[in-house]
């Protein structure tokens, strides 16, 4: 049960990220003068891997606390949710940094 409620929409929600930033990472390599393709995948996997490895060690956690019956699922999410959202405020940042290209927020982009 823990697999179907916490670990499959942990692990769709890594996926998608890692999806995004790789549409980042690609949009990015096109402005950046250096290409930037490897950097972008580099990124990526690192995300993954990482992502991964927090999305297991939560679930572990969760496995090994038998008190929370129903609402383990949802902890568990919680917290990997979060970690996953910092880990990709992290990557856009370094994607930005690799490629020494800046990502147009919402009123920069209104402008042009």
């Amino acid at each position: 049960m823990l697999i179907i409620t916490y670990l499959l929409p942990a692990i769709i929600m890594l996926l998608c990220l890692a999806l995004v930033i790789h549409r980042a990472g690609s949009e990015l390599a096109r402005k950046a003068p250096c290409g930037g393709s490897p950097a972008t995948m580099v990124i990526v996997t690192g995300f993954v891997t990482i992502g991964l490895g927090g999305i297991l060690l939560a679930g572990l956690a969760l496995y090994l606390i038998e008190d929370l019956e129903q609402g383990a699922p949802l902890l568990g999410l919680g917290v990997s949710f979060v970690c996953l959202g910092l880990g990709f405020g992290q990557a856009i940042t370094t994607l930005e940094v690799a490629l020494g290209v800046k990502i147009d927020g919402p009123a920069e982009a209104a402008d042009q």
